[in-house]
């Protein structure tokens, strides 16, 4: 149920991102999807954050690559995109999220991809491809990119380096 309770979150986020491009700019409408949170967070979050201080402090090149990873860049890029693409457009190219996981996991850290992660990656990009080409792959010929795609394909690749460097936190 939470599973699909994200899923229904990240998309939507998509739908509304979507539905006032143009009548908020992309970095602003980013900033208040983290500031909003972190207002809502702070008074249960504040005595962990006191706590965990010292941690932080020392390994801030990491929480600042994270943060500006995977917070501002990422959120900012997407609701870019949005201005020029749909948001079905993004959801689909998220999916190809798990695909560029394994392959910066892969570069940045020279793990060498197990068989399980090639048949995850061979079953995700058949499902993406299936879902793109509505069952008819001889579409994939004709298959062309708007600027909005060509961003969130980007975007998806700022997404796997910010994962890939989890691990690192």
């Amino acid at each position: 149920l939470l599973l699909a309770l994200a899923g229904l979150c990240w998309s939507g986020n998509h739908v509304i991102g979507r539905a006032i491009a143009g009548h908020v700019p992309p970095v602003s409408l980013s900033a208040l999807r983290w500031v909003m949170p972190f207002l809502i967070m702070l008074p249960c979050a504040s005595r962990h954050f006191s706590r965990d201080w010292p941690l932080i402090r020392q390994h801030w090149k990491v929480v600042m690559v994270l943060g500006l990873s995977g917070g501002a860049l990422f959120s900012a890029l997407q609701y870019v995109g949005l201005q020029y693409t749909t948001a079905v457009n993004v959801s689909v190219l998220n999916s190809l999220g798990p695909i560029f996981i394994v392959m910066a996991v892969a570069i940045m850290f020279r793990e060498t991809l197990r068989p399980i992660q090639l048949g995850g990656i061979a079953v995700s990009l058949t499902g993406v491809l299936f879902i793109v080409t509505r069952g008819e792959l001889a579409s994939l010929l004709e298959m062309t990119f708007n600027y909005g795609d060509l961003i969130i394909l980007f975007n998806m690749v700022v997404w796997s380096i910010y994962s890939a460097y989890l691990r690192l936190r």
